[in-house]
């Protein structure tokens, strides 16, 4: 999760450039979570004065964060994934 900082530093660093302070709205892909974890983590740490919404997506052949939400807990999914890259 910690490889992950780079990417928001970078995003810090630009929106500095363009005198932003904060996005209003990041989407981040949910995965396995550890991105969407990171980001949670980066712009809602303590200290900072605006905090950003935050919205997770996942692609409906693989919802595994949305059946543990509607299940009301941790729930393994049996949802056959695919890769659509090869290489």
């Amino acid at each position: 999760m910690e490889g992950y900082s780079t990417i928001m530093a970078e995003i810090d660093d630009e929106l500095a450039r363009q005198s932003d302070k904060n996005p209003d709205l990041i989407a981040v892909q949910c995965g396995v979570g550890a991105l969407a974890a990171a980001v949670v983590r980066h712009y809602h740490q303590p200290g900072r004065n605006e905090y950003s919404r935050i919205l997770s997506v996942e692609p409906l052949r693989a919802a595994c964060m949305l059946a543990s939400m509607e299940a009301g807990e941790i729930v393994t999914s049996r949802a056959r994934m695919t890769q659509s890259w090869r290489g």
